[in-house]
């Protein structure tokens, strides 16, 4: 009795639905690499902004510090 059970609900579409769908949005090994990847390209395109902003700075301060100089090489 359970055997013949087990194989009408397999057979059902409503069954045969719900498994495809479980198994299509299933988290499979390649989605959580693609999300750590994501992860890491995320992390190392915030460190290529702050050592951008962190160089402009420095420049900036310097083409200050040489124009006061030469301002006192004028004067």
């Amino acid at each position: 009795m359970q055997i013949y059970f087990l194989k009408s609900v397999i057979q059902n579409p409503i069954f045969r639905y719900i498994l495809e769908q479980t198994r299509k949005h299933q988290v499979t090994e390649k989605q959580i690499c693609r999300g750590q990847a994501e992860l890491q390209y995320l992390a190392r395109t915030y460190l290529c902004y702050l050592s951008s902003i962190r160089r402009q700075k420095d420049h900036k301060s310097r083409a200050k510090k040489q124009i006061f100089l030469l301002e006192r090489k004028l004067v």
